[in-house]
């Protein structure tokens, strides 16, 4: 019964898995793109975490034509031989190898700002994303020249291959080493953002405590103010709770962010690489060749999501999204009741995470030209 199963599965290859790349194709692009293009149009998005996002999405979206090499050789039917088959997909194979590592990079990114934010602020834009750059070629590179060597002039030059796909189009031994290191990569980028959480926490808690001194102090402060006036003792009390309570905005924000994107990372590209890590310690049976066939949803998944979880855990995003969106619909839909709904959403989230709390010392201290000066400061939300 498990064979039969099993069979059935290969049997029918062929003809789920271009549906399922057709379908993921759409979705794929459309919000890959759509996160491309508010990177080079809006400049509070051009931050270093936002700028090595792009690049990776821009990987992700040439995976994403890479699977349609993919979609060819199921509709068209094998076997394949194996060294065409790598001719084929060496595009897909170079950006797959690089997306994947930019998960590790961005992770590290991460880190980085936690660890030593003064220095992850200060340094040039530009210099900073070319060095992380640099492993992703340079792994990409290194792959890609073992499998052109073993498969044009080792022996297995003469394979044949059922589907063409990344690691069924390599080399077994250097398919194995691809699949482990990307497996042990993925662990290595959930150890490091389980590390972050735990930074994060502690320097929550101390903020806390700090926060609690800092609140007895001033309140002995405000004691000895007494001859100041009243409206000005209250400005100095809701200033410094403004400032509480933005910190702690940021702090659960940075946390639930970093939650969504371990999970979603989890149940996509980790669940694809270390299943194909644990197949690859397996002899070669039918459930290793579905395993290795079908583990291309995960990687669709994987290649497709970024768009959507920014958009659903990130006003910044969310508010640029919602405004190219309203682009392409047409205008009756964005001047009905549930749009506008949306966009002011999305606008008074992102103003109320940012914005800094002001207060004036008194009534008769404000003129019409402070109100009107103040009323008129542009709040311009950052990015990551």
């Amino acid at each position: 019964m498990h064979r039969d199963i099993l069979k059935k599965l290969i049997d029918l290859a062929p003809t789920l898995i271009p549906i399922i790349i057709a379908y993921f194709e759409v979705i794929g692009l459309f919000g890959n793109i759509n996160l491309i293009v508010a990177t080079i149009r809006r400049k509070h998005l051009r931050t270093k975490h936002g700028v090595l996002l792009a690049l990776t999405t821009f990987y992700q979206t040439l995976c994403l034509l890479g699977e349609l090499a993919n979609f060819g050789s199921a509709l068209y039917g094998g076997p394949h031989k194996q060294n065409l088959c790598f001719l084929v997909m060496t595009p897909y194979i170079w950006f797959c190898c690089m997306q994947s590592t930019m998960f590790l990079v961005l992770s590290l990114d991460t880190l980085f700002s936690v660890l030593c934010p003064l220095k992850h602020m200060v340094t040039r834009l530009w210099i900073y994303v070319s060095i992380l750059s640099i492993p992703p070629v340079v792994y990409a590179a290194l792959i890609i020249s073992l499998n052109a060597v073993e498969l044009f002039y080792g022996e297995s030059r003469n394979n044949t291959v059922v589907i063409c796909n990344p690691p069924l189009s390599m080399d077994p031994t250097i398919a194995s080493f691809w699949v482990n290191w990307n497996g042990f990569s993925n662990l290595g980028v959930l150890c490091i953002h389980f590390t972050i959480y735990l930074i994060v926490t502690k320097r929550e808690k101390k903020q806390l405590e700090l926060g609690r001194v800092v609140k007895d102090a001033s309140d002995k402060h405000d004691q000895k103010q007494d001859r100041k006036p009243p409206p000005m003792r209250k400005t100095l009390s809701m200033t410094s709770l403004g400032a509480q309570v933005k910190k702690a905005v940021e702090r659960k924000r940075v946390l639930i962010s970093l939650m969504w994107l371990v999970a979603i990372f989890s149940c996509t590209w980790c669940t694809c690489m270390l299943s194909q890590v644990i197949v690859s310690w397996m002899p070669p049976s039918d459930m290793t060749i579905v395993v290795e066939t079908y583990a291309v949803i995960f990687a669709l998944m994987a290649y497709s999501v970024n768009y959507y979880v920014y958009f659903a855990r990130n006003q910044t995003y969310r508010k640029v999204f919602l405004e190219q969106l309203g682009c392409l619909l047409p205008e009756r839909f964005r001047n009905g009741t549930v749009w506008n709904r949306s966009q002011s959403y999305g606008s008074l989230h992102t103003l109320a995470g940012r914005s800094t709390v002001h207060t004036l010392p008194s009534s008769r201290h404000q003129s019409k030209y402070g109100a009107n000066r103040q009323s008129s400061n542009r709040i311009e939300p950052r990015g990551f």
